[in-house]
């Protein structure tokens, strides 16, 4: 059997969008409204990023506390927890603005896919 499932993103930080992403989520700290926000957006590219910025914020104030996420002390941040787990090494906007609002990063990092590569697994 052969497996071919996506299982390995190449991501970059995007430094002119994690900018926009540190604004929009002063922004959202601040509540103020979502006209507001979209005034910061002028490309295509930054009215996604405000769409993700958005929707990541609404998944991030569902989360339960030990079951979605958990704060690490050494590290000082929020990791999101999978199958009981804490996840070190995943990257989430939701968790970046989680941080970010909680006062546990003084950024939001935005982290643009390049491609996604398949390796094949053989059982």
């Amino acid at each position: 059997i052969i497996d071919e499932a996506i299982n390995v993103p190449f991501v970059y930080d995007n430094e002119p969008l994690s900018k926009l992403c540190t604004s929009i989520a002063v922004m959202m700290q601040q509540k103020a409204p979502v006209a507001e926000m979209e005034k910061l957006a002028r490309t295509p590219a930054e009215h996604r990023v405000l769409k993700s910025m958005q929707a990541a914020y609404q998944t991030s104030s569902t989360w339960v506390a030990q079951q979605d996420y958990t704060y690490d002390k050494r590290e000082n941040r929020y990791y999101k927890v999978t199958a009981g787990r804490i996840k070190h090494s995943g990257w989430s906007l939701a968790l970046e603005i989680k941080n970010f609002l909680d006062h546990l990063t003084d950024k939001v990092a935005y982290k643009e896919r390049l491609f996604t590569m398949n390796r094949p697994h053989v059982f």
